[in-house]
């Protein structure tokens, strides 16, 4: 993400505003399977994280969601 991308995110929505790298998030995950291997299971809060939006969960490739209030 490059600073343009902030600069108009900041002109558009004010700030504070939460902006989410979905490629940022992709890579993290597949450097965590690559460490950890792939028989271990890769599971995000939903509740704790609201900004993760259907979208990025589908394009963290199936990994899991967990809803628990």
């Amino acid at each position: 993400m490059d600073n343009h991308i902030l600069q108009e995110a900041a002109r558009t929505y004010n700030t504070p505003c939460y902006i989410f790298d979905l490629d940022a998030f992709i890579s993290r995950i597949r450097r965590m399977e690559q460490i950890l291997g792939k028989q271990v299971n890769i599971y995000y809060a939903m509740k704790a994280n609201p900004f993760l939006t259907a979208a990025a969960a589908r394009a963290a490739g199936g990994r899991s969601e967990e809803h628990t209030s």
